[in-house]
């Protein structure tokens, strides 16, 4: 490591040419290590160090969660942005889970297991696992806001923890891309527009100078990483962000097929409702192009 030189941390690099550095202060969680950033004037200064913009400076959130399957017990080691809570409608879109494995999702796990499952000791929890580790989950996420973030800044770098002390900085594709060679347990969101396939198409002409839109996808069925679904009408880009889901998302069923192909729908029993709804990422301009023959 170099000499500190009074700025509360010391940097070299890993065997793997990545920038690694070693704060002088333990930290825990992602906030504990904004507010030490902030006390040292860490962004700015690191980005001097390695010849980057502060923006381009970040890190990465990961937390284990688990959830009963079949009577047993499973693991999802989920990565995100650290301002962003992990989704549990995009964990089971993405990665296939059940409304019953859904529901069970918990990341209030002791200490006793995380370092079981994982490895490592809480706070130092990171995507980059031994193989021995990574084959005790059942998936190992990376989630779509920290692939957009990353695929948007393609410069920026993000503190991956080590110990609680010491942090590899990664660009997150590279590290997927790595990862992802050493074991197919490594997961990321999907291309919708690549990988959403539309399987009954129910577009209805309507108005366009009193809706704002020429069709309406209401009761389309989609099909999406082997899962069927039954959308409402999509949002639109220039509807921009949604205030409560924080994003543009497409309200949607779970569906499977009954006799005769007929569908049925899942029944959330915990709020008395016939349909159990969640929210893909897609929108009115996507569907058109998807649904274009």
């Amino acid at each position: 490591m170099s000499p500190d030189l009074g700025i509360g941390y010391r940097m070299s690099r890993s065997d793997l040419s990545n920038l690694v550095v070693e704060y002088l202060s333990d930290t825990v969680t992602c906030a504990d290590k904004t507010r030490l950033w902030k006390a040292i004037d860490f962004r700015r200064k690191f980005a001097q160090d390695c010849e980057r913009k502060p923006e381009h400076i970040g890190m990465i959130k990961t937390i284990l969660f688990s959830y009963l399957s079949g009577g047993q017990e499973q693991y999802i080691l989920a990565s995100t942005l650290p301002e962003r809570k992990v989704d549990r409608n995009e964990l089971r879109i993405e990665l296939g889970l059940t409304a019953d494995e859904t529901r069970s999702l918990t990341h209030k796990l002791d200490d006793v297991i995380i370092k079981t499952i994982t490895g490592r000791e809480r706070g130092t929890v990171s995507p980059h696992l031994d193989q021995e580790n990574a084959a005790k989950i059942k998936a190992i996420y990376f989630t779509r806001d920290l692939m957009i973030d990353a695929s948007s800044s393609p410069e920026k770098i993000y503190d991956v923890p080590l110990t609680l002390t010491v942090s590899e900085f990664w660009n997150a594709v590279p590290l997927f891309t790595f990862l992802q060679q050493r074991s197919s347990n490594y997961k990321q969101a999907g291309d919708f527009e690549r990988e959403c396939e539309v399987v009954d198409l129910r577009a209805k002409k309507i108005d366009q100078k009193k809706a704002g839109y020429n069709l309406l996808f209401h009761g389309t069925i989609v099909r999406y990483r082997g899962k069927e679904y039954q959308i409402t009408n999509p949002p639109m880009l220039k509807e921009e962000v949604d205030r409560k889901r924080k994003g543009l998302l497409c309200t949607a069923f779970p569906i499977h097929r009954g006799e005769g192909g007929r569908v049925q729908y899942e029944i959330d029993e915990e709020r008395q409702i016939m349909k159990k709804q969640l929210f893909l990422p897609i929108t009115y301009e996507l569907l058109e192009k998807i649904s274009q023959p």
